[in-house]
């Protein structure tokens, strides 16, 4: 199941429709209108500047074109002399040397080498890193997995990649080391092991370069990772280490993240295999192509990358470990890449051909200007006639336009509706129900949505706003109501009074019923139409912020069903699937409408009751295990379907959303260990259940 949108969000997009900042864009609106006045062929103020001369008309134009060529070279002179806003320069970097703190330091050191540069530091996994210098928002990426590297090079992102430098992967598992892998000789052999004993495993989010790797080293071993115990956490390499130690399972990490998160593994996790040549983890940084990429700032990522190959940005990569952790982390490895001083060579080049362009553009200011000057003067002859034109483009461009155009006389208060937006509308051939007024639209527009509008409208006529745009529903013919989105531009009168604004409107209620149903998706469930996961923890996530403010309580519960698997087996998935929705019903009966029932699993579901104590709960409880303790038929057979519920409640078992949904999850686990329908959570009952699990 893909990722959702939480409540908030949803909320968040509702309220942007109402604002009309939601939704794809539309075709261009077309607005036509009278033609400005065309201006004088020099600017009035030049002839003031010299009203005492009385020379003949061509010294006095002449003399005009020597005014007008000084004031252009001063602005161009304004332009070259004022200095560009700063950007700092923006550095992705692979998650493990940002857990470090390594690239921090690096970081660091460079801004006391170079005060003017700001240095902004993000972190993330190794395919991440790379999607932040593809969208722009990295100008120098460090990471780790090289034919994504290579990839990104081909594709034009990348300019220059160099070898920075290499660390060491390790498989890490339990103290006590059952399977005996601190004794093996080669690597292969312990993922065989692993496979073979179906040992329990945990690999990070399939975007992290460790997990990459991990992919690289059993197609090595020719294993497939498909056996129960393996997991893709879906996290981060330090919180896969750090479940890998609470549940004492297996995991790959290099040791730089293992050793910045020492202390908080408490000795749960070890590494017991190290120090093989396919362990090896090499760092490569890439300056961001700005050719391909736009914004990226080229001459800064190659200075820092500069430092980075220097002696001094070496030889602080080859300390640091020793400095934080008291052992080498990161072993420098610059001297050893082969194209470092070929790109050298290339950002020289470059800074040289950036001056000649310079000097390319000024020249071509100069032409540019003096090709203006010609141009304006043949335009000014054509002004007037396209004066003579535009009101019949304007009547082409209505009839021939697929968008609703209209024009308000402001002066007047008549409003011209085109033939397309009384289509819109389904008023086909039917002009007379329309009236030319601006309060046949004001009436038109959703009462949940005319004060907004009328208050966008205003702020724009009133000089508030640059520009009208709205995203609004009109009432049509039949009497439902259409979205669409509308633009407008006013005409100003030599006074700045607004004397017309002329716009169009273009139908979006498809595009509107498409973003609905995808959000609808995105947050239930498709079979049981029920709240899911993210959805669910989202209400939960409000319902203890309510509960905190008002010092009250809350109730989360995880239902899990029983004899799911054996209901499959016996008569398939559809079966199964009828279950869940009967058991989806049953929950919406069981339950008052503040409170919540959601999907999180295959054959699991939460509960959330807000406002609402331990002993107010019971009630519920027991209506839940009532209606989930009944027979169901299937094909002819009657099936017993049973349920364990497992109760945590805010804030004495928890004061956030996961923990506590965490928190009925181990006392759901709990329930079933000792083979009871039910449970309320217990300080100590997480370890047993782990231990058990174990």
């Amino acid at each position: 199941m893909s990722r959702e949108k939480s409540c908030s969000q949803a909320d968040s997009i509702r309220r942007k429709r109402l604002l009309g900042t939601v939704g794809g864009r539309s075709r261009k609106a077309l607005c036509f209108g009278r033609s400005r006045r065309p201006r004088p062929l020099f600017p009035t103020r030049l002839y003031l500047l010299l009203p005492w001369i009385r020379v003949s008309r061509d010294t006095r134009t002449s003399l005009y074109f020597a005014a007008l060529g000084l004031l252009l070279g001063g602005a161009v002179s304004a332009m070259a002399q004022a200095d560009p806003p700063v950007q700092p320069l923006r550095i992705s970097a692979a998650s493990t040397i940002a857990d470090t703190g390594l690239i921090q330091a690096l970081a660091d050191k460079f801004h006391t080498q170079h005060p003017d540069i700001a240095v902004e530091v993000h972190a993330g996994g190794a395919l991440a890193v790379l999607e932040d210098g593809r969208q722009g928002r990295a100008d120098l990426v460090i990471t780790h997995h090289r034919q994504s590297e290579e990839l990104f090079i081909e594709q034009g992102f990348g300019q220059d990649r160099v070898q920075l430098m290499y660390d060491e992967f390790a498989i890490f598992g339990p103290p006590a080391d059952p399977l005996k892998l601190t004794r093996a000789t080669d690597l292969l052999m312990v993922l065989k092991r692993l496979a073979l004993a179906q040992a329990p495993f945990l690999a990070p989010a399939p975007q992290s370069g460790t997990h990459l790797k991990l992919l690289q080293l059993w197609n090595a071993a020719g294993i497939t990772p498909d056996w129960p115990g393996y997991e893709i956490t879906g996290a981060s390499a330090v919180a896969t280490l750090n479940q890998a130690a609470q549940f004492e399972s297996y995991t790959l990490a290099n040791m730089g993240t293992y050793l910045a998160n020492r202390e908080l593994l408490a000795g749960l996790i070890v590494p017991l295999y190290r120090d093989h040549p396919l362990l090896r983890n090499t760092y490569s940084a890439i300056v961001v192509n700005p050719e391909r990429v736009p914004g990226a700032q080229a001459q800064k990522a190659g200075l820092f990358l500069d430092y980075l190959t220097s002696d001094t940005g070496q030889g602080l990569i080859a300390r640091f470990g020793e400095t934080a952790f008291s052992t080498r982390l990161f072993t420098p490895a610059a001297a050893l890449d082969p194209g470092l001083k070929a790109a050298r060579l290339t950002r020289e080049v470059e800074r040289k051909n950036l001056w000649l362009q310079l000097l390319a553009a000024l020249l071509l200011i100069l032409v540019a200007l003096l090709v203006a000057l010609a141009v304006f003067t043949r335009r000014y002859r054509r002004a007037e006639a396209a004066q003579r034109a535009s009101e019949e483009r304007f009547v082409l461009a209505v009839s021939g336009t697929s968008d609703a155009i209209w024009d308000w006389n402001m002066e007047s208060g008549e409003v011209y509706f085109s033939p397309r937006w009384k289509e819109i509308l389904g008023y086909v051939g039917y002009d007379g129900e329309i009236e030319n007024t601006i309060d046949e639209w004001k009436d038109r527009i959703h009462p949940d949505d005319r004060e907004l509008v009328l208050a966008i409208l205003d702020s724009y006529i009133e000089g508030r706003s640059p520009h009208f745009t709205s995203q609004h529903r009109l009432r049509a013919k039949r009497g439902n109501y259409i979205w669409v989105l509308e633009r407008g531009k006013i005409l100003w009168d030599k006074h700045g009074k607004p004397v017309r604004l002329t716009g169009s409107a273009t139908d979006i209620t498809q595009r509107k019923l498409q973003a609905e149903e995808s959000e609808h998706q995105s947050l239930y469930d498709l079979l049981t139409e029920l709240p899911n996961r993210s959805l669910f923890l989202d209400r939960v996530e409000h319902a203890l912020h309510s509960a905190k403010r008002h010092a009250s309580t809350a109730v989360v519960m995880v239902i899990n069903l029983n004899h799911c698997q054996e209901i499959n087996d016996a008569h398939g998935r559809e079966a199964v699937d009828r279950v869940l929705r009967e058991v989806a019903r049953y929950l919406g009966e069981c339950l008052r409408d503040s409170d919540t029932a959601a999907r999180l699993g295959s054959d699991e579901f939460g509960v959330l009751l807000p406002d609402t104590d331990l002993p107010h709960a019971i009630l519920p409880l027991h209506r839940l295990l009532q209606a989930l303790d009944r027979t169901i038929t299937l094909d002819g057979t009657s099936v017993q379907l049973t349920a364990c519920i497992g109760v945590a409640l805010y804030p004495a078992h928890g004061e956030q959303a996961e923990v506590l949904l965490q928190r009925a999850h181990v006392a759901m686990f709990n329930a079933r260990r000792t083979h009871v329908d039910h449970g309320f959570y217990e300080p100590d009952a997480l370890s047993t259940v782990a231990n058990e699990a174990v």
